[in-house]
């Protein structure tokens, strides 16, 4: 016990030496502690909260999404601003970069708690289309919020054209042309009947990146005419249909003459033979004879 009160009382007047040395060192040593001390406080942390009644610069602490689509199934459409600060902040929008002024439309709803502002259902909602910024002032300074874009979509339409028939014949590739009308992305390409039966695809008939039906070669069942292409805009929940288009495929028995075995003035006045090749496919051909008489 002796001995311990011994060493202590030997770091007690080292310390003080040390002190008496180099006052400055020691502070240093002091504000190192402090340091260490106060490490672990911040690591556990998010944030130091600041009471309000403390004079503070405004911080925005909720607004709305980035991007916020206007629904034709919702009612109203509300864009948030939400800061802290004291004095308490006073709100002011921009839209387009240019002043806006939401608390004089007769159409919008303000809050006296916040920035936040709602578009009430109205006939013209298209006119709120653009990009809005919050700004939240108190006299010791402006926070300013990110963009956010209020999006109001037109219902895309295909031209309310019919398009020719499309004629090809059997064994020739061909393609069918969606040309989907411009719209928000995402768009999702669907071939169907007027029945709503999809198109079956495989190796030969397949959706191309662009939105076409692609035929490696067309046969005889791919003559039908109500091929239907319909684009899906999931972001506003809306389907459009091109008007149906006819694939007409045309046989090949259109027969091509491989070879006449005689001579047309030696057979003069009698049969002669005529053989002739069918089909697209030479494999899978056919040879027969006509006889003619001359």
């Amino acid at each position: 016990m002796g001995d311990t009160a011994h060493r202590f009382t030997k770091n007690e007047i080292e310390l003080n030496e040390a002190r008496r040395l180099d006052p400055h060192k020691s502070m240093f040593s002091v504000y190192v502690q402090l340091l260490f001390c106060l490490v672990p406080f911040l690591i556990h942390s998010d944030a130091i909260e600041i009471p309000l009644s403390v004079e503070q610069l405004p911080v925005i602490v909720d607004v709305s999404e980035e991007s916020q689509v206007a629904f034709p199934v919702d009612e109203e459409f509300s864009i948030k601003c939400n800061a802290k600060g004291n004095p308490a902040p006073v709100y002011k929008w921009t839209k387009d970069v240019k002043q806006f002024d939401p608390y004089t439309d007769p159409n919008i709803k303000t809050s006296d708690q916040s920035g936040t502002f709602t578009i009430l259902p109205n006939d013209n909602i298209s006119h709120y289309d653009g990009v809005y910024r919050c700004y939240a002032s108190n006299p010791l300074g402006t926070a300013m919020s990110e963009d956010t874009k209020f999006i109001v979509p037109g219902v895309p339409k295909f031209p309310n054209e019919a398009v020719p028939p499309v004629v090809v014949e059997e064994g020739k590739p061909v393609v069918l042309r969606c040309d989907p009308p411009q719209g928000l992305s995402p768009v999702h390409i669907y071939w169907m009947t007027l029945d709503l039966v999809h198109i079956p695809q495989d190796e030969r008939v397949s959706v191309g990146l662009d939105g076409n039906l692609y035929f490696a070669n067309v046969i005889t069942t791919d003559d039908r005419s109500d091929y239907c292409c319909f684009a899906s805009f999931s972001v506003i929940r809306t389907i459009v249909q091109k008007l149906p288009m006819t694939l007409t495929v045309q046989s090949s028995c259109t027969c091509r003459m491989l070879q006449v075995a005689v001579r047309l003035d030696s057979y003069k006045g009698e049969p002669f033979p005529l053989s002739f090749r069918i089909g697209p496919n030479p494999t899978l051909s056919r040879i027969f004879k006509l006889h003619l008489k001359l």
